[in-house]
């Protein structure tokens, strides 16, 4: 283990300082609840974010601090193409920052998950978002005071092992952002596909530090719109949000 779990119940019991701050240690597969760490790389990063500008260029921003030492020890979960997986947050943690959540794949390229750091192609199968109008609660972002989110995985993925990518984006701070995110293992079953359905980037590579969303963007300007960046959605996914999915 990376950190005590006495020292995470402590720490998840603290009140409004800690309590918005979250990760994603377990699965719901087949609607069998896995156990912490299972099928999720274990981080050392806890449930402190990750802020950016400097996430945005470093390879942590694939599956967060210290996770691909943990991948060897990892389970890979079996899930048949157009399955629901859902991932968990800790100890009933609710996210209660305003922002988008994302989902990404990247396919094992020798075939092996654990084995994969996660430096190949990644695309994106779907997007918690907003509704307008905007307001500075944040309570207008779909993903707000939840803790257990659903993603379908697509039919027109191709079989194999990858990693299954969770991230949030907190837009709360004026001057930085706060990024939450995980890495499950798993392997795609029972599709008939032959080919990514969309379009690929490398992490670090979605994001830019003069994306507008980085660098100028705020819900405190009373904005109509959020400018989300990197690939769009792919054939497949879910893009559940308003405004335009990519710049």
């Amino acid at each position: 283990m990376f950190f005590s779990q006495k020292l995470i119940a402590a720490v998840a019991a603290l009140p409004a300082m800690t309590s918005a701050h979250y990760f994603w240690p377990q699965l719901i597969v087949n609607g069998e609840t896995s156990e912490q760490w299972e099928y999720v790389r274990e981080t050392s990063q806890g449930y402190e974010p990750q802020y950016t500008p400097d996430i945005l260029t470093s390879n942590d921003l694939r599956c967060n601090t210290d996770s691909f030492s943990a991948a060897a020890n990892t389970k890979v979960a079996s899930v048949a193409a157009g399955d629901t997986v859902s991932f968990v947050t800790d100890y009933g943690a609710k996210v209660q920052h305003p922002g988008p959540l994302t989902f990404w794949m990247s396919q094992a390229p020798g075939g092996d998950v654990t084995t994969y750091d996660g430096s190949g192609d990644w695309f994106k199968i779907g997007v918690v978002g907003y509704d307008t109008p905007f307001d500075s609660t944040g309570t207008n972002w779909r993903a707000y005071d939840e803790g257990t989110f659903n993603v379908s995985i697509p039919t027109t993925v191709p079989n194999g092992q990858y990693l299954l990518r969770i991230e949030h984006i907190g837009l709360h701070r004026p001057s930085t952002r706060e990024m939450f995110f995980n890495c499950a293992q798993i392997e795609v079953t029972g599709s008939t596909a032959t080919a990514v359905p969309g379009e690929t980037a490398k992490i670090p590579g979605i994001y830019s530090e003069s994306d507008e969303w980085v660098s100028t963007w705020s819900m405190y300007s009373s904005p109509s719109s959020f400018p989300y960046s990197g690939p769009a959605t792919v054939d497949g996914g879910v893009f559940d949000s308003q405004g335009s999915d990519s710049a």
